[in-house]
């Protein structure tokens, strides 16, 4: 990935949850805003239960939702909520119990949201009642040993899923846009990492633009599309979601916007000079375009290149 794009994801923003919501006279205690995923909490193994209180300022209609009643532990802690009916408020409390994975999910459109379908298996489920409602379908059994215990573990069936989330980020390259008259632009790339102890791991295409010449690539638009392997957003949700995490320790702040009639939120470096404008569409993939003004380049230039996104079919995209 090209050093730029790294640089307008930022580092890595600590998950929501760590605010906690006064309790009213008489309760017995504070309850933690939920965080964005199940997994995100120390909640997640089956058998595990989760109650917090879904952010009143929470836009219910971004980020997608696997499943009926019983969704993958991928899906949204609040927008699930919302589909299953014990979030009728916005701000309520949710109580979400973690469960063993299905093999197959079914989508809905129920109370205000829709939930999409998907036909494979996850290693984990939520579901806001106990016992977890009947999966669609369950995971598949693995076939009985017929030999004695090998001296190693087989290893694991079917492509690396490396494979999978390079060739999904191929389907995102041809939505970067040709250069504007005058400028050249970089080949697409598309690339793929897990996730690790150091990095979130992502699935993303990306392109340079160049006006005229600069040796440090001061003259330059980028243009990024992508999210984490596991369909997710990437960390920048947080800013996206939380506006007390609308600082970074770099010093770079964000602000929420609209352009064109849609959500964005901008970023600026502390030393200014530049910035990056986000876009989170439904099927959680950012889109972002990060300009340098330096060597004749400016946020109008910028905005030239977003004009050229078509975010709409960049919007329906499988992305997971």
């Amino acid at each position: 990935m090209p050093a730029g794009l790294r640089r307008a994801f930022g580092p890595t923003i600590p998950a929501c949850g760590g605010a906690t919501v006064a309790a009213a006279a008489g309760s017995p205690a504070a309850v933690s805003l939920c965080p964005s995923f199940i997994t995100q909490s120390g909640k997640n193994k089956p058998g595990d239960s989760l109650t917090c209180v879904c952010d009143k300022a929470l836009d219910l209609n971004v980020g997608a939702a696997y499943g009926v009643d019983r969704y993958s532990n991928d899906s949204p802690i609040c927008v699930a909520a919302r589909h299953a009916g014990k979030l009728p408020e916005p701000g309520g409390t949710v109580t979400v119990y973690a469960a063993e994975g299905c093999g197959k999910f079914e989508g809905s459109v129920r109370n205000g949201i829709t939930t999409n379908s998907w036909h494979s298996s996850v290693p984990g489920t939520i579901s806001f009642v106990t016992p977890a409602p009947a999966c669609a379908a369950p995971p598949a059994a693995a076939a009985p040993s017929t030999t004695a215990a090998a001296p190693r573990p087989a290893a694991p069936a079917g492509p690396n899923p490396r494979v999978a989330w390079e060739a999904r980020a191929k389907t995102y390259a041809p939505f970067l846009p040709e250069p504007l008259q005058g400028w050249k632009a970089s080949d697409r790339k598309s690339e793929a990492s897990p996730s690790s102890p150091f990095d979130e791991g992502i699935v993303s295409a990306s392109r340079y633009y160049e006006l005229g010449s600069d040796p440090v690539n001061r003259n330059r638009v980028q243009i990024g599309i992508y999210n984490k392997p596991d369909g997710s957003p990437s960390s920048a949700i947080q800013a996206w979601r939380d506006p007390a995490k609308r600082k970074w320790d770099d010093g770079t702040t964000f602000t929420m916007t609209k352009i064109d009639g849609r959500d964005a939120m901008e970023g600026k470096p502390a030393a200014g000079g530049g910035g990056t404008i986000y876009f989170l569409l439904k099927n959680n993939l950012f889109v972002t375009v990060s300009w340098a003004e330096y060597g004749g380049v400016t946020r109008a230039h910028a905005e030239q290149y977003l004009k050229k996104l078509d975010l709409a079919k960049i919007e329906a995209l499988a992305a997971k």
